[in-house]
C-alpha cells in the first residue's frame, strides 16, 4: 500500500482534541482500563490498524495524534470531564434549571419507550442507577428528521434543488417537505445541561455546504457520508454512565453507555472520527491523484 499523507482536516481536528484532553502517558483517559470487546460496538474496530498501516508517524514509532485520538474515542471511551475545565459556563448568580422532564406527545413515549428498550437489549444503554443520582437527571425529548425514501433519493435531491426557499422554510415547518419524497424520522434528544454547562464550546468550526462547494472544483466528486448507527456505536467511559442518565415522561428512563444526541461535545468528538474514517476510505478506495 503507498503511502498516504493525511489530510489538513484531520491533522487540525485530531489536533485540537489531544489539546483538550492531554497528551502524555500519564493523562487521566489513558489511565482508564481498555473497553471491552462487544460485536455490537465493532463498526469502527478496524480504524486504529488501517491507520497505522497509511500513518507514516506511527510507523516510524512517532507521536501521532490520529493515533492517540483513535485510542481514545474507541479504546478507552469518551468521559465529559475530559472536556471540562472547571468552570461553570453560566453568567453569575444564574442557577442552571434542569427540569424533572419535557412533556411528550403519546406518539413521542411510544418512540423514547420502544427506542429505550432496543438500546437496553443492545447494550447501548442500561436502566437507571436510582442510588446514585448526585448529578441531575436529564429529562428526553423528541425531533422530527425529514429523510429521502431509498427510492426517491434523484427526485427529492431535484425537487430541493427547484425549491430552495421551500427547503429553507421547511427547517422551521417539516410539513413543507412533500411526503411523496421525504420519509419522517423521530429521533430522541437528550437535555443534557448538567454536563454541558460545564464545558467550553469545542475549538470547531462546522463547514457548511457553501464551504465545501468553494473547495470542490470542476470534474471533483462530493460524495456524503452517513451513519446509520453513529453515535450509538461510541461508547463513553463506564465511569460516565451516571452523568447521562435520563427520564422521559410517560416512558421508562435510561443511562447511557453511547455518545448520546444532546451532549455538547458529541459533534465534536464524532466529526473527529468520521474525519478519520472518511480519510481512510479515500486512501483505499479512490484511485491515486
Amino acid at each position: 500500500m503507498p503511502e498516504v499523507p493525511l489530510s489538513d482536516d484531520v491533522d487540525q481536528m485530531t489536533f485540537a482534541l489531544m489539546n483538550i484532553i492531554g497528551r502524555g502517558r500519564h493523562q487521566a483517559w489513558r489511565t482508564r482500563s481498555t473497553l471491552p470487546e462487544n460485536p455490537r460496538f465493532a463498526s469502527f474496530a478496524s480504524i486504529g490498524a488501517a491507520h497505522k498501516a497509511l500513518c507514516h508517524k506511527c510507523r516510524g514509532h512517532c507521536e501521532c495524534d490520529t493515533r492517540d485520538a483513535i485510542e481514545y474515542m474507541l479504546l478507552r471511551g469518551v468521559h465529559p470531564q475530559d472536556f471540562e475545565d472547571g468552570k461553570w459556563h453560566t453568567p453569575t448568580g444564574v442557577r442552571v434549571h434542569f427540569p424533572s422532564f419535557i412533556p411528550c406527545s403519546p406518539s413521542e413515549q411510544a418512540h423514547l419507550a420502544s427506542t429505550h428498550a432496543r438500546w437496553k437489549r443492545e447494550g447501548v444503554a442500561t436502566e437507571p442507577n436510582n442510588g446514585h443520582l448526585d448529578h441531575p437527571v436529564s429529562p428526553a425529548f423528541v425531533v422530527t428528521k425529514r429523510k429521502a425514501h431509498a427510492d426517491k433519493q434523484s427526485e427529492a435531491l431535484a425537487w430541493a434543488l427547484q425549491h430552495p426557499d421551500t427547503v429553507a422554510r421547511s427547517l422551521e415547518d417539516q410539513s413543507l417537505w412533500p411526503d411523496s419524497l421525504f420519509a419522517t424520522k423521530l429521533r430522541g434528544v437528550y437535555s443534557l445541561k448538567a454536563a454541558n454547562s460545564r464545558m467550553a464550546k469545542p475549538p470547531m468550526r462546522y463547514p457548511t455546504i457553501h464551504d465545501i462547494s468553494l473547495r470542490v472544483q470542476s470534474a471533483h466528486t462530493l460524495a456524503a457520508l452517513d451513519f446509520t448507527e453513529g453515535y450509538t456505536s461510541l461508547r463513553i467511559a463506564p465511569s460516565a454512565q451516571d452523568l447521562f442518565q435520563c427520564t422521559v415522561h410517560g416512558a421508562n428512563g435510561i443511562r447511557h453507555c453511547t455518545v448520546p444526541f444532546g451532549w455538547r461535545g458529541a459533534p465534536f468528538v464524532f466529526c473527529t472520527l468520521s474525519a478519520v474514517l472518511a480519510q481512510l476510505l479515500r486512501a483505499h478506495c479512490l484511485p491515486p491523484g
